[in-house]
Order: structure tokens, then sequence, then C-alpha cells
């Protein structure tokens, strides 16, 4: 099995860095710090970071096609537009665009991310981590200018990494506290989405002593996942149910999310968690709550094909 070293990328210290999305156009970074209520853009190539306050909890960030991006925050979903000098964002425009689970106190929405077809997946979580079946797993979809969604699983607990393999017909999602990777068969009949037997493709070991937390997926339809706790991620196999491949992320013991980004989809960017660390813990683990990235190029060379990291996609909001 392959060991990679990740290397910090940037050593800001974010308390809950999360929700890793690179925009290819902007060829920039889109990512999250949940309790600081931040949304971050980070450009690889100046290493220049802009952060800008949301007001409140932000659990995901995806590109969106009519421009700009769209966030989950505590109770519902926001439409981010940039504004920019010239080709510089400079500050954001945050509309509320439909309220999910204001009537729910305690809760707010964790990580979500779009199936190829352009519908926003999203779930939710007790703002207490311990509360468990708090939460559920919503679709969204626009309809004329008109956001809907669904209920598609309930209850959850910590509603966390989500993504499709290149058919389409395949959605991988993680509930941390289950300690698995489930897999639905995914289906869209005019323009209504359902998902169908759920079946177990990964059960995380004991000893770990890790949470599965965000996720990706590559070409060849393995699984990138950030376990926090542990100091890795991990290339999974749905099929074959096993690791592949591990990425030690160096002095950094919670790690969040991974994207995949850069010209040629063989970089890894990997966030993670400073949150609830005592000094004791920091000084063991010093590099935590930095945004890191691996370097998969090599890696990628030796598997058979021309595989790569695919892109998270974007909202259909046109």
């Amino acid at each position: 099995m392959s060991i990679i070293e990740a290397s910090i990328e940037l050593d800001h210290r974010s308390s809950l860095g999360e929700g890793p999305f690179y925009v290819s156009e902007m060829e920039k970074l889109l990512w999250i710090d949940i309790n600081k209520h931040t949304l971050m853009l980070y450009d690889p190539k100046t290493k220049a970071n802009k952060s800008f306050d949301l007001g409140e909890f932000v659990g995901f960030v995806v590109s969106s096609s009519s421009g700009g991006a769209v966030v989950g925050l505590t109770n519902g979903l926001a439409k981010i537009e940039f504004i920019k000098e010239g080709s510089e964002v400079v500050d954001i425009l945050k509309t509320y665009i439909i309220d999910v689970e204001s009537h729910i106190p305690g809760t707010r929405f964790n990580d979500g991310k779009c199936d190829p077809n352009g519908l926003i997946w999203a779930g939710t979580m007790h703002i207490d981590e311990q509360t468990k079946d708090a939460g559920s797993l919503y679709s969204f979809s626009t309809d004329q200018g008109q956001i809907s969604f669904k209920k598609q699983l309930s209850p959850v607990s910590i509603s966390n990494g989500i993504v499709w393999n290149h058919k389409g017909d395949k959605m991988y999602y993680i509930d941390t506290p289950t300690l698995t990777i489930l897999e639905f068969d995914y289906q869209l009949d005019q323009n209504i989405v359902s998902i169908h037997n759920k079946k177990v493709v990964f059960n995380v070991p004991p000893e770990w002593s890790a949470g599965p937390d965000g996720m990706c997926i590559d070409t060849d339809d393995k699984l990138w996942v950030a376990f926090y706790g542990n100091s890795t991620v991990c290339r999974i196999d749905p099929i074959q149910q096993k690791v592949l491949c591990t990425i030690n992320v160096p002095g950094a013991l919670n790690v969040t999310a991974a994207a995949f980004g850069g010209q040629d989809l063989r970089q890894l960017y990997i966030t993670t968690a400073s949150q609830h660390m005592s000094e004791e813990e920091l000084k063991k683990h010093p590099n935590s709550g930095f945004l890191f990235k691996a370097d998969l190029t090599q890696y990628f060379e030796e598997q058979e094909g021309d595989v790569r990291g695919a892109l998270f996609n974007t909202f259909n909001d046109k």
C-alpha cells in the first residue's frame, strides 16, 4: 500500500476548517471555517487567503452555474455573489434563498455537494456534536428559478461526505458516528431524485480511533476519505472494500475534508481542525487547523489508465 506525505499549504489556523471546493474557472480554492463563520478564498499561485464573515455557522460551499457560490448556513441556504475590483474578489454579497430547519432548534447545516445533474445534497446535525439522530439529509433543486427541497434520509447524526461515481448511478455517503461508508443506487427520473438499496462498503476499524469525515472521488471511482482523529486521508476501493493508499497529514490530528484541484487535478487540498484541543494537544499536533496539499502526480502515474481527481459538481441554478 502506498503512503504519501502531505505538506503544509497555508499555516492559517482554522478552528474547524472544512468544505474545500476547487473552482477551476478561478483556479482558486473555496473553503470554510465552520466555527468562525467564515468563507475563505485561497489562491494557490500567490498563497493569498481572503476571509469573509458570514455571521453564522457555515457548513459547506459549492460553486454555482449562474456565478458565485451557494453556502449551507445554520438553517438554510444562501447565494454568495463575489464583488470584484478587476479580477480580484474584494467582498461578497449574501442572499438567503431557502429556509429548511429554522423550526428545529439547535441544528445547523454540515457537509453538502452537488450530484452530476447539479442538484445540491446537504445534511444537518446538532450543534452539540454528541447529540445523535437530530439531523437529516436533503436534496435541493431549482425549477424556473424557484428552489425546493426534499428530505431524503432521516434521522442522521453528523451528516458528512457525499459523492457520486462517474456513471452517476451510485451515491456514497458518510454519517460520521456510524463509522461506515454507505453506497446507494442513485436514480433521476423526470427531475425527481431517489436513492435505494443501501449497502455498507467500508467499516472503519475500531483501532483507528477515527471517524470518517469529508470525501471526494477520483476518475477511477475510488473514494478519498478524510479521517477525523488519526491524521490521515485514505483512498478506498468501495468494490473491494479496502484501503489502497494512505496520506499522512503531519502535525494535524483531526483531518476534516479533501478536494482535488490544480490544472491536472492531481493535487489534493486537505483541511484540518484545531477545535476542542488543549495547549498540550496543540503542542503535540502543532499544525492542527492548517490547510495541506498532497501532490499525487507520481502516485496517479503509477496507476493503470489516466487516473486523476474529479472536480466537485457545480449547482445548476440557471
